[in-house]
């Protein structure tokens, strides 16, 4: 007698049924659940691999890696990457910069925690300025890393996994480290579209990098020996030695003019850098980096003016959609205006915080302070109204009402503004 095999949909069971009994009702063994009698389903078979992807022609493959595309005068720029590297962020630091950075972000967490901050010793020697910094850069952020190795609050942090990472995949002492720079360029508008009667602008993707500047000698062929990633040895068009580190469409280069500074980046970035190599091409940009404090561990600084002027005003547009109050939206108008900016942390003085806004002239900066100044004034005013709406004649509702007035009137006492030139600066110790 034939039969046909049914799986309970309830239980999952695997059960036998004549095969004159399909079409009726049944009862599983299993869960006792009444099931349609059925045959299963035929299994679908496995779909066939696909075929390997065709390589567009001029791709690098192989040995063809030894001469990259940009680094040869005579190599289209066109197959640089392929179609589906578009619109990626350009990664502007190695593994193991990103490593350092997130351990300095990470140590900036940690002293909220543990407020007493001492050095334990002052390192001597400064960097080497604004040398291989391009003047065109929209953004930097620069990580002393010997200074913050020097704190005790590290004893709190993983140093060891650190100095692990270094040796084993950066072929570095994390120690030789005096510090680390990231850098980005602006964007270039690569079009101006039209859809639905609106005007949309599209941008290449910026060129980044970064600096690594050591305390002793290192050479560029014990560098990355142990990197999970392929790495090709290729030759710069000014004949010195790199290294390319090819991952998911993105090229990254390292090279090392002197046996002191490691470049990292993209071929546009390396390239600028190495064109800077004495930091004589200044900006705004590489003169707000040359004011920036030794002391300071961790700074960021922003290029305003390399902004593409397009996209300033796509920013102000949508700001401006946001229907802000009037000082507010006034205030963010002269910020789109400035040159540049920074912010400077120095972790061993209490967390001391710098922020200076570099204004065209004089007569902006006195306008930005005095808007500054405003702003604050009317947001405590705000504060101040809405705790007055809220307090009734509970006392708890009284003492919060104190408590807003209070808070509010340190912010103001602490934001103390004060105008250098073409200069706005702010201080302050947060941990004191």
């Amino acid at each position: 007698m034939s039969t046909i095999d049914v799986t309970c949909p309830h239980c999952n069971r695997q059960m036998n049924f004549p095969a004159a009994a399909a079409g009726n009702q049944g009862k599983c063994g299993g869960c006792q659940q009444i099931v349609m009698i059925q045959p299963d389903p035929p299994a679908v078979p496995p779909a066939p691999p696909l075929p390997p992807p065709i390589k567009p022609e001029g791709e690098r493959t192989g040995e063809n890696f030894s001469m990259i595309p940009g680094l040869d005068p005579n190599a289209s720029t066109e197959s640089r990457h392929p179609a589906a590297s578009k619109k990626k962020l350009i990664i502007f630091a190695s593994a193991g910069c990103g490593g350092l950075v997130v351990l300095g972000l990470a140590l900036c967490v940690v002293l909220f925690l543990f407020p007493l901050v001492q050095r334990t010793a002052q390192k001597a020697g400064s960097p080497a300025g604004v040398s291989y910094i391009p003047p065109d850069c929209v953004g930097g952020v620069r990580l002393r890393v010997q200074d913050l190795l020097d704190l005790q609050i590290m004893k709190w942090l993983p140093v060891e996994v650190a100095e692990d990472f270094g040796k084993k995949r950066m072929g570095v002492d994390i120690h030789d480290i005096v510090e680390v720079i990231g850098l980005m360029s602006a964007p270039k508008v690569r079009s101006d579209e039209q859809y639905s009667g609106q005007s949309y602008v599209r941008y290449e993707d910026p060129d980044g990098g970064g600096i690594v500047r050591f305390s002793t000698s290192y050479e560029l062929e014990d560098l990355f020996q142990w990197s999970e990633f392929q790495t090709q040895e290729v030759t710069m068009k000014d004949g010195g030695d790199a290294l390319l580190i090819s991952d998911g469409g993105l090229d990254v280069l390292f090279t090392m003019p002197d046996s002191r500074t490691l470049l990292i980046g993209t071929e546009g970035m390396v390239r600028k850098m190495i064109e800077n190599k004495n930091g004589r091409n200044a900006s705004s940009f590489t003169n707000q980096f040359a004011t920036l404090k030794d002391e300071s561990q961790l700074a960021l600084v922003i290029n305003v003016e390399a902004f593409p002027p397009e996209m300033i005003e796509e920013a102000r547009e949508e700001i401006a959609r946001e229907r802000l109050p009037y000082r507010v939206d006034d205030l963010v108008g002269q910020l789109f205006r400035l040159e540049s900016g920074d912010l400077q942390i120095q972790i061993d003085s209490g967390l001391l915080v710098t922020v200076t806004a570099r204004a065209k002239d004089h007569t902006a900066a006195v306008k930005l302070h005095e808007s500054l100044t405003q702003t604050l004034e009317r947001g405590r005013e705000m504060i101040l109204d809405e705790s007055d709406f809220y307090t009734g004649d509970d006392m708890l509702d009284h003492s919060l009402g104190r408590y807003a007035s209070r808070v509010s009137k340190q912010v103001i006492d602490l934001l103390q503004f004060e105008v250098g030139g073409q200069s706005v600066v702010f201080q302050t110790e947060l941990i004191k």
